[in-house]
């Protein structure tokens, strides 16, 4: 159910976002260079999301095991070592993304309008990258300490409410400006 909930409430909050992002691109008169680098940026923070899942994956069925024995300090250090990792990752990729976003743009799209719009979006978006591991670090420790209620709402709070909030907030307080938005 947790994670049901999880995949739901990352899901549909995208849904208000590229609306906003689509609006605010034909404001502008520029819509399909918009979601292009739309379309590009999606791609690059999936490829980051994906590992974050795939690490947190892993660490709930060794952490259900440890919990379920009473192995608490095995526990803490799966949690501390799935966390290290994918903390690592981000950082690395939010690195390279942040140095090098005209370039990985360029991989691709030729369009100059398209790559500095891509680099606008890749910017906004990546400040915060590293801290991704931890929402889905601390959902699965929940889950493998039977604390699925907790979880589930952990879930609903960091992920089905903020992003439709802050990304509403960005729209209507400016919404001649799509590359703002994804500062949610």
């Amino acid at each position: 159910l947790s994670t049901l909930v999880e995949l739901l409430s990352v899901n549909l909050p995208d849904i208000f976002l590229q609306k906003y992002v689509g609006n605010s691109a034909n404001n502008i008169g520029k819509y399909n260079e918009v979601l292009s680098a739309w379309n590009i940026m999606y791609k690059i923070y999936n490829l980051i999301v994906c590992v974050n899942a795939a690490v947190a994956q892993g660490l709930l069925p060794a952490a259900s095991f440890a919990f379920g024995a009473c192995r608490f300090k095995r526990l803490r250090n799966l949690s501390l070592h799935a966390l290290w990792v994918g903390t690592a990752w981000n950082v690395l990729c939010e690195l390279v993304i942040l140095l090098n976003a005209k370039s990985i743009a360029r991989i691709w799209i030729n369009d100059s309008e398209i790559i500095s719009i891509t680099d606008a979006f890749l910017n906004n978006a990546m400040y915060c990258a590293f801290l991704i591991m931890v929402r889905y670090f601390s959902i699965t420790t929940l889950q493998a300490c039977k604390k699925i209620l907790i979880s589930t709402v952990q879930s609903v709070v960091t992920t089905l409410v903020p992003l439709p909030v802050f990304s509403s907030i960005l729209y209507f307080t400016d919404k001649n400006s799509p590359t703002r938005i994804v500062y949610s």
